[in-house]
């Protein structure tokens, strides 16, 4: 009778337990998801002046960036993070950078989406990032 209690309990306390534990994962996926892609445009805009430019592009399910030197580097965000990039009605996004590290036309609202949760990064006209 006493395991058969103590079983109750537990599993009464993993039912209430298991949703807030799901929306943290999703905002941990969905934070860590936008810090890389971020990462990743600050990391494109330095080799776009060491290197005379790069490009950033950006897809619902995959980040990757090429420089002039031919160098790339690509984040998968849905295999690796579980996470979508809505990029409104654009489709992809393609965020690209002078060799001065300024944006050519690169502003973009990019929403970053896993269960509820959600976190906006922001590109503006000269390709800095807004959080």
């Amino acid at each position: 009778m006493e395991v058969v209690a103590a079983l109750l309990l537990l599993s009464v306390a993993l039912g209430v337990a298991t949703p807030p534990m799901l929306r943290v994962l999703d905002d941990v996926a969905t934070y860590s998801a936008r810090e890389e892609v971020a990462g990743l445009i600050a990391d494109a805009r330095v080799r776009a002046i060491a290197q005379g430019g790069a490009v950033v592009t950006i897809d619902s399910f995959r980040a990757a960036s090429h420089s002039g030197a031919g160098e790339s580097r690509s984040v998968h965000l849905h295999s690796d993070f579980g996470v979508r990039v809505n990029t409104g009605a654009r489709g992809a996004v393609r965020l690209a950078y002078d060799a001065l590290g300024l944006g050519r036309v690169a502003s973009a609202t990019l929403v970053f989406e896993r269960g509820r949760s959600q976190r906006t990064l922001v590109v503006s006209a000269y390709g800095r990032v807004r959080r």
